[in-house]
């Protein structure tokens, strides 16, 4: 009971699943082609009333009830004008002179004649009413032809279509009417409920409530570009599918059960009948056939049985062969004289010599006889044969009629058996004695796990991990990580990848591991192994080997800055000891010479300005590392705070620039000013970036020799300035290009030095810059010249912009020029 409760749900589910697809579908091809959906829609209906038709006129053929006779006239109108109607939608081309119009009433004329055929099909269910079949058949017709002529010839039909605006009134008023036709038949089925079996009654009713669902969709549009109309289509298949369905059980069903309960009745008469043989020639002729029949089906069960992989052998109560098939002698190996032996246990006597336990054979076959319960055991040959025997006594009608006897061959399959269990073992014990925790899990479920996974994560023995999730031992925060790597196996996106975790060992310590998991099916149930292996003493290794990079990479920097420390100081001795040598051995000449001229005087000696301007330029120079050192140590502790204001930056630059136009005339140097734009207003310190420009033009001029090139650019597009500096100077190797602006390195230090510096001019250029917003890059050539880059970004700030275009001019902007050229020598 509870099986067949199960199986019907099951049976609604599975309608339900196919309803649900049908209308899926549906309404995917509709949005995707709605001619393509309707026809589809429509020659499936078609179809359905076709298969409705031609049972129903084969049925009455046969001496049917005149429903069925009715029914395959009124459909087989509705299959004339559902395909005309077909042909008609609008875009399938087929009738050249059709429109929605005639598409519409040939719809309505299909739909009268279903309305008026369940309306006579269920006022005939109560049998008190006949009709004559000729008579409906002509009105039938008559109707058919005057609804075809009057719309294909006369063109009087009801307009139920206008192009401007959609379905007419008209139409909804007849399609009120075919409802009310429906509902109608509807109350006459449910009246004449009694007289129809339970299945035939429910799929009319589910046909007439489709039906008239679809109707009142139909009646709810104007166009056919509407939900309701793909709704109403598919509901209608459903209705013609209801009405087959019904008619299936009418015709094909119902006749076959009623036959088949006749037929058990006649058997049972037949029995009690016997002495009446004289009466009921016919049941004999009859019996007659069936026994025919019988021996038909009993030569093929024999066929069955010779064809089976097994031996078959049936025995009486005196284990006498009833039957055995061919096969039981292949497996037996019976020669020829003996295969029609009668006497099972003469060839049970044979086959002793050829088993193991020869001396059991025949007692246990007598145990197994007696017992009279079915049996199931195993035959071993010498040969290496196995047999499976299967003993079930025969029993007919309660009565026990011998005995049946099943042999199988299944010495292959005990082999591999044995070989499976003897792979499961080595496997197990494989398994055992890897380092690394296997976990065998359905779901995080532990259905196994070997040995070394209980010492990992702490507990006694492997069994105890049986049953509990694998998710209890992994900590929380990896949780979703592990269910995204089931997940993704699942999928197939499979990664043979360790992935590192944290684990939870039974007393709650983490400890860290690396995990991955594959799948595999059994019994087509997805099932999962999972290899957890301890990473603890590498992860112990890797933080050791990376304190000890850190220790060694601290250790390089140190020795670098100590390197740099060493280098710095020697260079800034130098820098510091070589003016104030140059000072103090000026201020000695002066002194000597005066001891030797005691009429020495400041108006006559033209070489006291010589002296004066040697000591002038080299206390420049030493106000010149001091200011850098100081400048540089600022912007370190970000102390340095930047006067942003709006200015013309291409007047400025051109200003600084023309500012040592002469100074380079006198080195035979070429000074070039370019730029594309004479204004670009933007927001910048003056005063610094007179700094930088000086800066990167007293290093041009300083490399560069006579007859040289220093060329200063300007280019802007609409979020950057390019401010470029560029020589014919000796050029920068290409392996110290990324040197140039580490503070404290010089690069002519691998060269001849042919200049004084400090090493920390361009550190300072780049902090400035940078300052601004900006960067500076470098490209040089060796022999070719230098390139210095400016890229600073187009911004204002708010605040009055400050015009500066006189930088550089005055004499105390030319005091700074003296200061940024102090250490090239020969300044005049």
């Amino acid at each position: 009971m509870i099986g067949e409760l199960i199986n019907k749900r099951v049976q609604v589910l599975i309608y339900a699943l196919c309803i649900g697809l049908f209308f899926y579908i549906g309404g995917y091809i509709s949005k995707r082609n709605l001619l393509l959906f309707h026809t589809l829609a429509e020659l499936f209906a078609i179809f359905v009333a076709v298969g409705i038709v031609f049972i129903s006129i084969n049925a009455y053929k046969v001496g049917a009830s005149q429903i069925s006779f009715f029914i395959g006239i009124g459909y087989g109108f509705v299959i004339v004008f559902d395909l005309l109607h077909t042909f008609a939608f609008e875009g399938l081309a087929i009738l050249s002179s059709a429109n929605t119009n005639i598409c519409t009433q040939l719809w309505i004329v299909a739909r009268y004649y279903e309305a008026f055929t369940m309306l006579i099909v269920t006022i005939l269910f109560s049998g008190s009413k006949k009709l004559s079949t000729k008579l409906l058949a002509g009105i039938y017709s008559i109707a058919g032809l005057a609804a075809f002529m009057s719309i294909f010839i006369w063109g009087n039909f009801p307009v139920f279509f206008e192009p401007d605006s959609g379905t007419t009134l008209v139409k909804a008023l007849h399609e009120v009417i075919l409802i009310g036709i429906f509902i109608t038949s509807t109350f006459l089925l449910v009246k004449n409920r009694q007289y129809i079996v339970w299945q035939e009654y429910l799929n009319l009713l589910l046909s007439l409530i489709t039906t008239i669902i679809s109707e009142t969709l139909f009646l709810s549009f104007t166009e056919v570009n509407n939900p309701a109309f793909v709704i109403g289509h598919i509901l209608k298949v459903f209705s013609f599918y209801f009405l087959y369905k019904a008619f299936i059980d009418r015709e094909l069903q119902k006749p076959y059960y009623k036959l088949r309960e006749l037929n058990l009745q006649l058997e049972l008469k037949s029995k009690s009948l016997d002495s009446a043989n004289t009466v009921l020639h016919e049941e004999i002729n009859r019996r007659k056939g069936l026994e025919l029949d019988l021996i038909e089906k009993e030569n093929i069960l024999k066929a069955i049985l010779d064809s089976s992989e097994c031996g078959i052998c049936v025995t009486n109560q005196d284990s006498k062969f009833v039957y055995k098939n061919n096969k039981l002698n292949e497996i037996w190996g019976i020669p020829p004289e003996l295969e029609d032996e009668e006497d099972a246990f003469i060839l049970a006597d044979y086959l002793k010599a050829r088993v193991i336990e020869s001396e059991d054979m025949l007692p246990k076959i007598h145990k197994i006889i007696d017992s009279y319960c079915s049996h199931i055991d195993y035959m071993y040959f010498k040969d290496g044969k196995i047999l499976e025997r299967s003993f079930s006594p025969l029993n007919i009608n309660e009565e026990n009629r011998g005995k049946v006897w099943f042999f199988k061959d299944v010495t292959l399959k005990i082999q591999a058996e044995e070989a499976i269990r003897r792979s499961e073992e080595r496997f197990r014990s494989l398994v055992d004695i890897l380092p690394d925790g296997v976990f065998l899990h359905d779901n995080f479920k532990i259905v196994y796990s070997n040995a070394s996974s209980a010492e990992l994560l702490g507990i006694e023995k492997a069994s105890k991990l049986i049953g509990k999730d694998l998710l209890n031992f992994i900590h929380k925060n990896y949780h979703n990580v592990v269910k995204d790597i089931i997940s993704r196996e699942i999928k197939g996106e499979r990664s043979k990848t360790f992935l590192e975790l944290k684990a939870l060992k039974s007393t709650g310590a983490e400890i860290d591991i690396e995990a991955t998991s594959t799948i595999y099916f059994e019994d087509n149930r997805p099932m999962f192994i999972t290899v957890l292996r301890d990473i603890s003493e590498r992860m112990e290794t890797q933080k050791l080997q990376q304190k000890v990079n850190e220790h060694e990479f601290m250790r390089k920097k140190a020795e670098e800055l100590d390197r740099l420390k060493t280098d710095f100081f020697s260079n800034i001795s130098h820098e510091l000891k070589t003016p104030l040598n140059i000072i103090l051995g000026t201020i000695q000449l002066i002194s000597v010479t005066r001891l030797k001229n005691e009429d020495f005087s400041l108006k006559d000696n033209k070489s006291l300005d010589r002296y004066i301007a040697t000591m002038k330029q080299n206390c420049y120079r030493l106000l010149r590392l001091i200011n850098n050192l100081i400048d540089i140590t600022k912007l370190d502790s970000d102390y340095m705070q930047l006067q942003f204001s709006n200015n013309n930056i291409v007047s400025i630059v051109e200003n600084i620039t023309l500012s040592i136009s002469t100074y380079a005339n006198t080195k035979g140097i070429s000074l070039v000013f370019d730029t594309e734009s004479e204004e670009i207003i933007t927001a910048f310190d003056p005063d610094q970036i007179e700094r930088i420009m000086l800066n990167l033009l007293s290093n041009a001029i300083k490399f560069t020799g006579s007859g040289g090139i220093v060329e200063v650019s300007i280019i802007s597009d609409e979020e950057s300035i390019f401010i470029s500096v560029k020589d014919t100077g000796v050029g920068i190797p290409e392996d110290m290009l990324a040197e140039v602006f580490s503070r404290f390195k010089r690069v002519d230090d691998l060269l001849t030095r042919r200049a004084e510096g400090s090493g920390i001019g361009l550190s300072l250029v780049e902090a400035l810059v940078e300052a601004h917003g900006g960067v500076i890059s470098a490209k040089s050539k060796v022999g070719h010249g230098s390139e210095f880059v400016i890229q600073l970004p187009i911004r204002l700030v708010d605040g009055e912009q400050l015009a500066k275009d006189e930088i550089a001019s005055t004499e105390y902007n030319i005091e700074k020029i003296k200061i940024e050229f102090s250490d090239i020598y020969s300044i005049d």
